[in-house]
């Protein structure tokens, strides 16, 4: 008795799906009807077919994804690329030379600006002074002028002539402050006689404790 009800109750669920199935698939003549054969056997022995439905996309899903592609696409094509800043056009050598004398001019200003700390000042000075007056002779030029403050010192020489001014600066450049802890720099304005004398100028900024 109690096997028959369950068959019977089975037998109204699986009729209720097949109608809902039908009932669907009239609604949406989209829908893929596929009959599969299941591993299951019938009382009979005959294998019971089952209905799969699998849905396919419909002209409406399809003309809805192409109209969201064409808003991206418009989207995409009102937004500006980001703005590129030029680059500055190369310094020419003219400008280079000015830019050069300016930054000299003001360091040479800001070491006659500072005050003078004769603790510092004094052995800076000295050291300087036996450093470049051993490069002197073999460079054909002499100390004019040396004062140091409190962390800068600047000095003027006098070359013979342009050419030795050429051979030496470098050297000066390297080697004029290589007892002190100071980085150095040195200027000449390009010379209207290079057969003349030369009076570079030189600053020497330096680090204390």
């Amino acid at each position: 008795m109690k096997t028959l009800v369950v068959a019977i109750v089975a037998g109204s669920i699986s009729g209720a799906i097949g109608s809902i199935v039908l009932a669907r698939l009239r609604q949406d003549p989209e829908l893929e009807v596929k009959p599969v054969t299941t591993g299951r056997s019938s009382p009979a022995g005959e294998a019971r077919p089952s209905i799969v439905v699998s849905l396919s996309p419909t002209k409406a899903d399809d003309t809805r994804t192409d109209e969201r592609l064409e808003r991206l696409e418009r989207m995409a094509s009102r937004v500006e690329p980001p703005a590129t800043v030029p680059a500055p056009p190369p310094e020419s050598a003219e400008e280079a030379l000015r830019r050069h004398a300016e930054e000299h001019h003001a360091k040479w200003i800001a070491h006659e600006r500072e005050t003078i700390d004769n603790r510092w000042a004094g052995p800076t000075e000295r050291k300087l002074d036996a450093q470049l007056s051993s490069m002197a002779g073999a460079g054909n030029f002499k100390v004019t002028h040396l004062d140091c403050r409190s962390r800068s010192c600047a000095a003027e020489l006098e070359f013979g002539s342009y050419d030795d001014y050429q051979r030496q600066w470098p050297h000066l450049l390297h080697s004029a402050a290589a007892d002190t802890r100071c980085g150095t720099e040195i200027w000449l304005a390009p010379p209207s006689d290079p057969l003349m004398a030369q009076a570079p100028t030189m600053i020497f900024e330096c680090e204390r404790d």
